[in-house]
């Protein structure tokens, strides 16, 4: 019963997360102009164009 629950929480909580950064995203895409950026590893090397 109790990992009944704990799945439970843990899909609806990610289900929420999920939704969430989907309409913070699509909301704030025009605003953010992010540089591309290619990494191996955490190792991060900057390109304009990759």
């Amino acid at each position: 019963m109790k990992k009944t629950w704990l799945f439970l929480v843990l899909t609806i909580s990610f289900s929420l997360g999920f939704a969430f950064n989907s309409v913070i995203t699509t909301s704030n895409k025009k605003s953010i102009n992010m540089k591309r950026v290619t990494g191996i590893g955490g190792i991060f090397f900057k390109c304009k164009d990759p």
